[in-house]
């Protein structure tokens, strides 16, 4: 007798000595064993969902949850996820979606059947790693807004195409409100504008990240400084190492009659942050003791 052709409280009565990630895989194995266990597998708070190369899998430890899922997407794991997922997103806060694959991309269709899966997640944080989002389409995209409550965005090593940084500003402004972290590295294609939007636009952010992206300039840093006041925090922290920011151009940009803020009511000066290296900053404090501490 095959494990499918058992009794149902028999298939139960075995999985439950199983541990968290042994009993998610014999679920993943197959659609009749995970009808009758779905509900034995622990609360879930975050998952992160890799498209690989490899056989459908998952891991489980403690309320984190790791999915591996082949991109030959065949009907039969298709199956197995449009009965798993919405059985574990009620609860989850953190989704993190990267591309495994060497030498391939995620299409457009996985892509969307993922977000859907998950579109009912009460997400307060959203993770995009070495994903080719030039390649996807912007109804596709659009998804993303339905997560409308996030506090924290991360973006890695995904390409760009032409319009996406504006599609991306798109689809996160529906968070705006609520963003206190933005990280974005390593995505060639971002430009000024998005930290020339975001400035504007987030009262709640004590975090922004454009790291290793050569398009950024110093003009990414200056409307930060100008919207201090916009902002509740007291203190935002600007990380844009490997960038073209040069501390020198941003001072002569606040001594500007140009600049959206009182010049006088500014210091600006280098000083080392120790983060278990010495590492190197510029801070601009205002004279109301609010402050934009730039990493370089």
């Amino acid at each position: 007798m095959i494990l499918g052709d058992m009794p149902l409280e028999i298939i139960r009565e075995i999985h439950k000595g199983l541990k968290p990630t042994d009993l998610v895989n014999s679920a993943l194995s197959n659609i009749d064993v995970m009808r009758v266990i779905v509900d034995m597998i622990p609360k879930i708070r975050a998952i992160k969902i890799g498209i690989t190369s490899e056989k459908l899998n998952g891991k489980c430890d403690g309320d984190e949850f790791e999915l591996h899922i082949p991109k030959v997407n065949r009907e039969e794991i298709q199956e197995l996820l449009h009965f798993l997922m919405p059985q574990i997103v009620n609860e989850i806060h953190s989704l993190q979606l990267e591309n495994e694959l060497v030498g391939d991309e995620i299409s457009d269709e996985q892509l969307a059947q993922l977000l859907q899966l998950t579109k009912n997640a009460p997400l307060k944080q959203l993770a995009l790693s070495e994903i080719d989002l030039e390649r996807i389409n912007t109804w596709t995209l659009a998804l993303l807004a339905g997560y409308d409550k996030l506090e924290k965005v991360e973006i890695e090593g995904c390409n760009l195409g032409g319009d996406t940084e504006a599609k991306l500003l798109r689809c996160f402004q529906a968070s705006f409100q609520t963003l206190t972290q933005i990280d974005l590295k390593g995505t060639s294609q971002i430009t000024d504008h998005f930290s020339q939007r975001v400035s504007r636009s987030c009262p709640n952010l004590a975090y922004f990240r454009i790291s290793d992206c050569p398009r950024v300039t110093t003009l990414s840093a200056l409307p930060f400084i100008e919207s201090t006041a916009f902002r509740l925090s007291d203190k935002l922290d600007v990380h844009m190492d490997n960038t073209e920011f040069d501390a020198n151009q941003l001072q002569n940009f606040m001594r500007s009659p140009l600049f959206g803020s009182q010049s006088a009511e500014w210091s600006l000066k280098p000083v080392v942050v120790p983060l278990g290296y010495d590492k190197p900053a510029v801070l601009a404090l205002h004279s109301s003791r609010k402050c934009v501490l730039i990493f370089v």
